[in-house]
């Protein structure tokens, strides 16, 4: 892999996040779903939160970079942690916990707090909430086959940036 330093990592980080997400723009668009609640911030506060969350978030994946994991396990830890991390002082803790209740009682599944609880779009799947700690199961053991075959040099860095693209 090329070597970055710091200093591009996160410039190229809070680029993609200033170019890809509305909440960063300082929307709370509640817009895809009737059932989606409100940001606590919004306008300028909300894009200081954002940028805020995302200097710790370049920290933290700078630090983590050398790190020997590439278990799924691995991961869905370090990606939770910075879905967390993004949303840090935007919304309240868990804030479908009764939706994501019936929705265990109803259908017998995982949900977990980070995950919409109503139909959405990725990519090219229509996921039903129901099945996405199954689907993002599933992602996570790719995604770490994926990142094995790339560090064995079985498919290059520019395939992997594709597959994760796709």
């Amino acid at each position: 892999m090329n070597p970055v330093s710091f200093e591009d990592f996160s410039r190229i980080l809070r680029k993609n996040i200033t170019k890809r997400s509305r909440t960063a723009k300082g929307v709370s668009d509640t817009k895809v779903s009737t059932m989606k609640k409100p940001l606590l911030l919004s306008g300028e506060k909300l894009k200081v939160q954002v940028e805020n969350n995302t200097v710790t978030i370049a920290e933290f994946l700078w630090a983590s970079r050398r790190s020997s994991g590439t278990t799924s396990e691995w991961l869905r830890i370090l990606s939770e942690f910075v879905y967390d991390q993004i949303n840090y002082g935007l919304q309240v803790s868990d804030p479908y916990a009764e939706e994501r209740a019936d929705l265990e009682r109803k259908n017998g599944c995982r949900t977990n707090s980070r995950y919409r609880i109503w139909n959405a779009k990725y990519g090219s799947r229509t996921i039903p909430p129901a099945h996405i700690e199954d689907a993002m199961d599933e992602f996570y053991a790719s995604l770490s086959e994926q990142f094995c075959l790339a560090s064995e040099n079985i498919i290059s860095q520019a395939r992997l940036l594709a597959w994760t693209d796709w």
